[in-house]
């Protein structure tokens, strides 16, 4: 049993902060059975009846204590400490405490799987959102639970941004090329002047303009459907099929991860 001077799941061993095998168990369960449903007074009750001291001075374990425990980021590795939970784990548990919090449930929509493909362009870890409307416009509050960073995003520049990006990364948007009446008239002019002797001067001229013609004659790289591709065209399933995860730059750039 463990002086709670250290942090529970931890001890120092030769100077070192080492996990603690067995309350490593008991912690893991806790942010598990918390997902599952139990509330922090349920949980509290069960590792009493379980007879899982809390620490030597105080056994007894409380709601305030497992609360606290669930909202500690040195569980996922914060702070240094060595991770006793993953960070998808611990981000879906601050997800359902910030819930319970607001007292708001939000209906569960098709772009709920968005929210965890979002990663902090500082340190690429998944971006817990705090915040935010639930429609299609306003900003969304997100922060990084591994270098505290806070971001603030427009929701319909995001899902705009993603939208056009998921339609490039799956739509060819390079045209062949169709040559104009200009560069074929061009071309046949370069053509008479190679046969033709002569110092060559007429044929590089030919050359040059038929260069400029065919230039002219090439896409330019935009897909019109692609550019204008709206938020509520996205393809849900091709998005969790495709897209590894999207990077929130510090300045607000959207960069969508295949």
């Amino acid at each position: 049993m463990a002086n709670r001077k250290i942090l529970y799941g931890y001890q120092i061993i030769h100077g070192d902060l080492v996990i603690q095998e067995e309350e490593r168990l008991t912690v893991q369960n806790i942010f598990t059975t918390y997902l599952a449903g139990l509330s922090y007074q349920a949980l509290a009750d069960r590792m009493n009846a379980d007879n899982i001291p809390f620490s030597q001075e105080s056994p007894l374990w409380n709601k305030h204590k497992i609360k606290r425990m669930l909202e500690n980021s040195r569980y996922a590795g914060g702070n240094g400490y060595p991770p006793i939970i993953d960070q998808d784990t611990f981000q879906q548990v601050q997800e359902k405490i910030s819930e319970k919090t607001s007292g708001k449930f939000p209906r569960r929509t098709e772009s709920d799987g968005l929210w965890q493909k979002l990663r902090s362009g500082c340190c690429q870890t998944r971006l817990l959102r705090t915040g935010g409307p639930i429609g299609h416009t306003g900003n969304v509050h997100l922060k990084c639970s591994a270098c505290r960073n806070a971001f603030v995003v427009g929701k319909e520049e995001l899902l705009a941004q993603t939208a056009r990006q998921l339609a490039v990364h799956e739509t060819p948007v390079c045209k062949p090329y169709a040559p104009s009446a200009e560069a074929i008239r061009l071309a046949n002019a370069i053509n008479r002047a190679l046969e033709q002797p002569g110092d060559g001067k007429e044929a590089l001229s030919h050359i040059l303009q038929g260069a400029a013609a065919r230039y002219a004659c090439c896409d330019n790289g935009v897909d019109t459907a692609v550019s204008q591709t709206q938020p509520d065209q996205i393809d849900w399933e091709r998005f969790e099929r495709t897209v590894s995860h999207i990077i929130i730059g510090t300045d607000k750039a959207i960069t969508v991860h295949f």
